[in-house]
């Protein structure tokens, strides 16, 4: 619980948090259309190497070309990842559309994403991504620990996705843009207790 109290309070430690947040909601929305997850992947990746560095504050937006980058990179590496699954899924003839693939990418995103985001923001290794041994070596000394981020960071987007509507003041994606940036620093931290070990 530590962990997620520290991750709530680096986050609002930045005063310009709320604008980043409202940003980071924008860009949620236009993930469908590619550019917006690129962007929050990006920023994700920047946030990463500022705590890892111990930085306070979050990265700034106006840093395009860095948050582009870095969310280029993981975005050619993630959907490397993706189309692998969606070939394991044709190859078992499991349709596309049905509940059991969604359940399945869904599952993979929660489980794999946080890793390559850390193992890219650590290494700046574009090629070492597609080394899924060197990507997962973090989380096996500590596996209760990840177990532990993957579960709270799981229920706090999947909250934040299925009440955020709710809360219309905030906006439904800055809530769910808030829980990623949770996520990212639950895993960063996991991975720099790790290697303080």
């Amino acid at each position: 619980m530590k962990k997620l109290s520290d991750a709530f309070a680096f986050i609002f430690s930045d005063d310009d948090w709320f604008n980043k947040v409202l940003v980071g909601g924008l860009y949620l929305l236009l993930a469908p259309f590619l550019f917006g997850y690129i962007m929050i992947l990006g920023f994700q990746v920047e946030l990463m190497k500022r705590i890892s560095n111990h930085e306070t504050g979050m990265p700034m937006w106006r840093n395009f070309r860095s948050v582009f980058n870095s969310g280029t990179k993981a975005g050619i590496v993630s959907f490397f990842y993706l189309g692998c699954i969606v070939l394991f899924l044709l190859v078992l003839q499991i349709p596309l559309l049905s509940k059991t693939s969604f359940a399945v990418l869904l599952i993979a995103h929660f489980l794999w994403n946080p890793l390559l985001l850390v193992h890219l923001s650590r290494t700046e290794s574009f090629r070492s991504c597609f080394n899924p041994i060197a990507i997962s070596s973090p989380v096996v000394s500590r596996l209760p620990e990840y177990i532990s981020a993957v579960i709270f960071s799981t229920l706090l987007i999947s909250s934040a996705a299925l009440f955020g509507w709710m809360w219309i003041v905030v906006g439904w994606t800055l809530l769910i843009f808030l829980a990623m940036l949770v996520q990212t620093h639950l895993f960063t931290q996991l991975y720099l207790d790790n290697h303080s070990v």
